[in-house]
C-alpha cells in the first residue's frame, strides 16, 4: 500500500494486518551490540507478480532470515548500462514496497537514465512483503529485519557487480547504495549492523534514517519532540515487532526503552566507521518530518567515531520525498557520479 502523497514516505498507511495484541515485557533484543555482524540470510529466485518501467527488466526473488518467521518477497528492476564502470542500488521508502520514484516518476526516470547514460548499471529494490514488517506477535524488531536488505544487497553485489571486474577509485561508484527516509533506513542498517560496507564504495542516505532515536520517538520525551514519530509512523515501528494495533511504540511504552535503543542505529549498531566507503547525507530544507532528526542522531555518531569520507548537504527546496525535488535529484545524481 502507497502511503497518501500529503504524507511523509515513512509515516505511510500502515493498516490493521494483524489482530490486536496484548503488549509484554520487551525481548531481549536479537539486534547487534555485541561487535558482531549480524547474520545475512538466504536469496534465492522467485516468481513475482509485477510491472517493471520501460528499460528495465524484472526478477523476483525471496530472501529468507535467521530467526525470522517468514520470507520476504521482492523484485528487483534492473537497467543495464553500456559499458557499465559501476552499479547503484536504489531502495524507496516506507515500508519499501513501491519502486523508487513512483511519486515523479518522470523526474525520478531521467535521473535514473542520466546514471545509466553516464556508466552506472541501475538496480531497484522492491518489497512485495514490507522489510520493516515481522509476523503478528513475532518481536524481532527493525535491526533483526534489515538482514532482508542485507541480504539483498550481497546478491546484487556477488552476481551484477563483481562479473564487471571493476576496481574503482576508493569512494567512487563502483558499488553504491541509496535510499530516502525508510530506504535510508534500508542503506544504514546493512552498513552500520550487517558489516558490508566493505563492499560499498558509496552510500547516499537522504530524508533520514527514521530508525536512529527509536526511543525518544516512541516515547515522546518532552526534550525530543521534534523526533516525535507520528500516528503514521509509530505503528510502522510496531509493526518491526509484530505488533499491529496498539503496539508499544503507539502506546510510548516506557519498558522497551532498552529494546528500542538496542535495535536503534546510533546506539545499537555494530559499527560507525567505513574507512574506505564515502557517506553522503541529503536533507531538504522544507523537510519538517520527522526523519531529518533522526538522520542527524545517525550523522552525529558517525561523525564521532571519526568517519573519514562524510559529508552533508541540506538542500534548499527539497521536502521529505526527494523525487519531488529537482535540486534533490541533482544532488543525489552529482553524489552517485563523483569521482
Amino acid at each position: 500500500m502507497r502511503e497518501s502523497r500529503s504524507r511523509s514516505r515513512f509515516p505511510g498507511d500502515v493498516g490493521n494486518t494483524g489482530h490486536p495484541i496484548s503488549v509484554p515485557p520487551p525481548p531481549t533484543s536479537s539486534g547487534g551490540g555485541d561487535g558482531k555482524a549480524m547474520h545475512l540470510g538466504t536469496f534465492r529466485d522467485a516468481s513475482a507478480n509485477g510491472r517493471c518501467d520501460p528499460g528495465f527488466t524484472c526478477q523476483g526473488f525471496e530472501v529468507t532470515c535467521p530467526g525470522v518467521k517468514a520470507a520476504a518477497t521482492g523484485m528487483l528492476g534492473i537497467s543495464k548500462a553500456p559499458n557499465a564502470h559501476g552499479v547503484v542500488v536504489f531502495f524507496s521508502g516506507g515500508l519499501g514496497n513501491t519502486w523508487w520514484g513512483t511519486t515523479n516518476q518522470f523526474a525520478a526516470g531521467s535521473t535514473l537514465s542520466n546514471l545509466s547514460q553516464r556508466g552506472l548499471t541501475v538496480v531497484l529494490v522492491r518489497w512485495l512483503d514490507p522489510w520493516l514488517y515481522a509476523s503478528p506477535g513475532e518481536p524481532v524488531g527493525p535491526a533483526a529485519l534489515g538482514c532482508r536488505p542485507a541480504t539483498a544487497t550481497k546478491w546484487i553485489h556477488d552476481n551484477i557487480y563483481v562479473p564487471l571486474g571493476l576496481h574503482p577509485a576508493t569512494g567512487a561508484c563502483g558499488f553504491c547504495i541509496t535510499g530516502d527516509s525508510g530506504g535510508a533506513s534500508q542503506v544504514s542498517y546493512v552498513l552500520t549492523d550487517y558489516g558490508l560496507a566493505s563492499i560499498v564504495n558509496a552510500a547516499v542516505i537522504a530524508s533520514g534514517p527514521p530508525h536512529a532515536g527509536i526511543a525518544p520517538g516512541c516515547l515522546h520525551e518532552r526534550s525530543g519532540s521534534d523526533l516525535w514519530y507520528t500516528s503514521f509512523s509509530g505503528p510502522i515501528i510496531d509493526g518491526s515487532y509484530g505488533y499491529f494495533q496498539g503496539g508499544p511504540c503507539e502506546s510510548h511504552d516506557p519498558t522497551w526503552a532498552a529494546r528500542w535503543q538496542a535495535d536503534s542505529l546510533d546506539t545499537g549498531g555494530i559499527t560507525f566507521r567505513f574507512p574506505d566507503t564515502r557517506i553522503i547525507f541529503l536533507f531538504g530544507a522544507d523537510d519538517h518530518s520527522e526523519g531529518p532528526p533522526h538522520g542527524r542522531l545517525y550523522l552525529a555518531k558517525l561523525q564521532a567515531a571519526g568517519q573519514p569520507l562524510l559529508s552533508v548537504q541540506t538542500v534548499g527546496g527539497m521536502g521529505h520525498l526527494i523525487e519531488n525535488s529537482s535540486a534533490g535529484l541533482s544532488a543525489e545524481e552529482s553524489s552517485l557520479l563523483a569521482q
